[in-house]
């Protein structure tokens, strides 16, 4: 997908390479977050790859399971390491509700028993803005 937007934006020409990136999953990639190595082995080489965080950072990844590496250079030449993480998500669950209607007259607030209805001043600065810009 990303290709053909590329060609897209530069006139149906052929895509620009703006970043030199590779995906690799487990059978390209290993990453050992104790000693926080990543071996990628690209074209019949393996590279170890050092990791530079702190260990506290990284001691909050060591019971979740990777799925997918990105290796890319950035413009400067740097070299940076994304590595993807499977994470089970929580939705938050609220202990109440409350429901806002913002019109250009009145507020209205409802949390769940009863209804408040706050009148504002939008129509009057709406007002005075149009007579401000005639000046």
């Amino acid at each position: 997908m990303s290709l053909v937007k590329s060609t897209k934006n530069n006139g149906r020409n052929k895509p620009v390479l703006k970043k030199l990136s590779t995906r690799l999953d487990k059978y390209d990639a290993s990453v050992d977050l104790e000693n926080q190595i990543v071996i990628v082995k690209l074209r019949n080489k393996v590279f170890k790859i050092r990791l530079l965080h702190c260990r506290e950072y990284v001691r909050k990844f060591l019971r979740h399971k990777w799925y997918e590496v990105i290796v890319s250079i950035n413009r400067s030449g740097r070299l940076w390491i994304c590595i993807l993480f499977k994470w089970e998500y929580r939705p938050y669950k609220p202990r109440s509700i409350i429901s806002l209607d913002i019109n250009l007259k009145k507020i209205v607030i409802y949390n769940g028993r009863c209804i408040r209805r706050v009148n504002t001043r939008f129509m009057e600065a709406l007002y005075l803005k149009h007579l401000a810009e005639k000046v």
